[in-house]
């Protein structure tokens, strides 16, 4: 097998990454206020306490539903790309804000491991995306629309991964962004 590294330089991914987000995020609140109408400020400002209190909810909502995401993740990597327990991380990264991560320090197939980070971006993010543009509850959406964008570090990594022959395996990288494949000779 001949390794190859499909990571990112560091500073570059994340300005990609944040550029990104930001750029989504605002379609997806224009696309909101084209369907749903726009909220209005008075709305938003009659009940301050209770806008506080849908803003630490939203918070909370999204942490939970991100550590539920790299959850999923997890168990992706687990029982669809076969990765071993003892292989496995998973935790907090208490230095860059409570970030919940999941990592396979081995290297798999790659199907598995295509599968394993597309079902969290499916199943925590662009599906209930899709769900609640059609509810009038700007909160869900508000956490389904973050959710989403947060799974763009995934869709770069996934993009990253496309061309490989059959048989290649993938693995986390344990000091950049993106993942290690091993292509088999040919």
């Amino acid at each position: 097998m001949r390794p190859e590294s499909r990571t990112f330089e560091s500073a570059r991914f994340h300005r990609i990454l944040r550029n990104s987000q930001m750029v989504l995020l605002i379609i997806m609140i224009l696309l909101w206020c084209l369907i749903q109408g726009m909220p209005t400020a008075n709305a938003l400002l009659a009940n301050p306490a209770r806008l506080a209190a849908g803003l630490c909810l939203l918070a909370v909502g999204v942490w939970a539903l991100s550590a539920a995401k790299e959850g999923l993740r997890y168990l992706g990597l687990r029982y669809l790309a076969g990765a071993k327990p003892e292989y496995l991380k998973f935790g907090v990264f208490w230095a860059r804000g409570g970030a919940v991560y999941a990592k396979c320090m081995a290297a798999v197939q790659l199907v598995g491991y295509r599968w394993a980070t597309l079902l969290p971006c499916l199943l925590l993010g662009w599906i209930p995306w899709g769900i609640t543009l059609a509810w009038e509850n700007l909160w869900t959406y508000s956490a389904a629309a973050i959710m989403a964008a947060g799974t763009v570090s995934d869709i770069m990594v996934l993009w990253r991964l496309r061309g490989l022959p059959r048989g290649s395996w993938v693995q986390d990288s344990p000091f950049a962004p993106g993942c290690d494949v091993y292509i088999p000779e040919s």
